[in-house]
């Protein structure tokens, strides 16, 4: 990517819709991270809790089971019990903290989870009440907000700390969604996939900034839809956060390093997960950060305090 081409002809302008306007790449401003960190990474780990039993009326994904469905509930639960306690060994070692969006059952079922995080100075991200219970355009705005200050409201009670990041039960959202998280008393969130650096959206109350968050490094799409095993998510993972510090030379990028508990705290996965972390951790010039760090480093950098 060429970063020092400037097309002046090119202009901010709305989308389809009035989430946020359009902002191409090469007519942005440049900015360097705190202490002129050329990259900045968000390790986000979810923690979630799905139904044993799916909810009759509840909208499932095409194919998902309707019995119960004990295969999917263990694999998902082994996040809360296990895969969490592993991938924090890891970071410990490296010194990273963790950004964590954690399903409002897990607050109340495994309320260790929290406490044991939060001692850790990890940052809880709002995230539904449970992993399969989705946000859609056929819910109603005040079951939208039930779910969405429902998960504010749960992690100020947990841990008395009132959360500031979003991301939606697979990254799911209507045309409220963004509206109803800033009026939540989010300020940023992990559900948009369509940029290299933070960009404010443009609700009409409270603020809200999209962090970077690619859909195709997360382990739930490499691992799961594109049916790669763990070698190659690694090496997915470290191609794009080598591509994105070299083009950061220029200026800063971000980073989202999207994992689940369950998944990439398997034990057969969590050593790959350490060798990208390590190799991560060893360049110059990078930045581990939890979201609500980089939202304000961002928004002092841009004048948007």
């Amino acid at each position: 990517m060429d970063l020092s081409y400037n097309d002046r002809n090119i202009h901010a302008t709305r989308m389809d819709h009035d989430h946020f306007a359009y902002s191409p790449f090469v007519s942005r401003p440049k900015f360097v991270w705190p202490n002129g960190a050329k990259l900045a990474v968000v390790v986000s780990i979810a923690v979630e809790f799905q139904d044993l039993i799916v909810p009759e009326g509840t909208w499932r994904p095409p194919g998902s089971p309707i019995h119960l469905d004990v295969r999917h509930w263990g694999h998902r639960d082994y996040g809360a019990r296990v895969g969490v306690y592993r991938l924090a060994s890891i970071l410990q070692r490296l010194g990273v903290r963790a950004t964590v969006p954690i399903s409002d059952a897990v607050l109340t079922r495994s309320p260790r989870v929290a406490e044991y995080l939060s001692g850790l100075g990890w940052e809880l991200l709002g995230h539904g009440e449970k992993s399969n219970l989705y946000i859609t355009s056929a819910m109603n705005e005040a079951e939208e907000w039930a779910v969405i200050k429902g998960s504010y409201d749960a992690i100020m009670a947990a841990t008395g700390v009132a959360p500031r990041g979003w991301m939606a039960p697979l990254q799911s959202e209507s045309d409220r969604t963004p509206v109803l998280a800033a009026r939540a008393g989010f300020d940023y969130t992990l559900d948009w996939s369509n940029d290299d650096q933070p960009y404010e959206m443009l609700p009409p109350e409270g603020r809200l900034l999209a962090l970077p968050a690619s859909v195709e490094t997360s382990d739930a799409f490499v691992l799961d839809l594109r049916n790669q095993s763990t070698l190659q998510f690694a090496q997915v993972l470290r191609d794009h956060f080598d591509a994105l510090l070299a083009e950061s030379a220029a200026t800063g990028l971000a980073m989202t390093v999207n994992l689940q508990a369950h998944r990439s705290g398997q034990p057969f996965r969590s050593k790959y997960i350490a060798g990208f972390l390590a190799h991560a951790k060893a360049q110059e010039g990078v930045w581990f950060a939890t979201g609500s760090e980089v939202a304000d480093a961002w928004r002092a950098a841009t004048g948007k305090e």
